[in-house]
């Protein structure tokens, strides 16, 4: 699972919108800040994608996480 949280994570610092995307089931629900959830790839695609058009970049750091199995 590890390695799947780092590229899950690479893909959005990358802003590899289609990536993204692909990593989530058809039945996925996103919830990001003030929106409301976005539910399945086409929603979870504009939302995000929206928002990544008025941004010049992100970063995230992982400082600490935990897992617990699969």
């Amino acid at each position: 699972m590890s390695d799947w949280i780092e590229e899950y994570f690479a893909d959005v610092d990358a802003m590899r919108l289609d990536d993204f995307v692909e990593r989530h089931t058809d039945d996925a629900v996103v919830s990001f800040n003030d929106n409301p959830p976005a539910r399945g790839k086409d929603e979870i695609r504009a939302t995000i994608g929206g928002f990544w058009e008025m941004i010049g970049g992100l970063r995230h750091d992982i400082v600490n996480r935990f897992e617990d199995g699969d």
